[in-house]
């Protein structure tokens, strides 16, 4: 959270620009007066307005729970499906250029398209021994990094 401070005057300058400049009608548009700023036109140059300040700035990082904000009713949804996939039994023989029989499987794991999650104890009909998820659903290191930041509390 950053805090800026302002002083009265630079306050009174922006609360009168935003209400002579928010008229929701042309009919009922404020006349606008003279807005006091602080900044001069320099050798009798064209008129200028404007407001300049310089502001202290406070900055504290805080933490929030989820639950404490949100009811669970709202849902976010993940850039991809998550649920983990099936391994089916795939081998080729002839796959490889010196006729070694190959696993898509064991490819894809090899090509960072899939991550081994666990083993399948009762395997389903046109399921493998094994389940799998996409690369981004099983290594958060692809969306972001695993190193600890400075502000972790623990």
């Amino acid at each position: 959270i950053k805090q800026m401070a302002q002083t009265q005057d630079a306050y009174s300058f922006y609360e009168n620009l935003r209400d002579f400049s928010s008229a929701t009608n042309l009919f009922s548009a404020i006349q606008p007066g003279r807005i006091e700023g602080n900044i001069e036109p320099v050798n009798d140059g064209p008129e200028a307005i404007g407001f300049f300040e310089v502001s202290a700035v406070r900055s504290k990082r805080i933490f929030v729970n989820y639950e404490d904000h949100f009811d669970g009713s709202t849902t976010f949804s993940y850039p991809i499906n998550c649920e983990p996939l099936g391994s089916e039994p795939l081998f080729s023989p002839g796959g490889h250029p010196m006729g070694v029989i190959t696993s898509p499987l064991i490819d894809a794991i090899q090509a960072g398209v899939i991550k081994y999650v666990a083993e399948n104890e009762n395997p389903g009909e046109g399921q493998g021994p094994y389940f799998t998820t996409l690369t981004p659903c099983g290594d958060c290191t692809v969306y972001g990094s695993n190193v600890k930041p400075e502000f972790w509390i623990d």
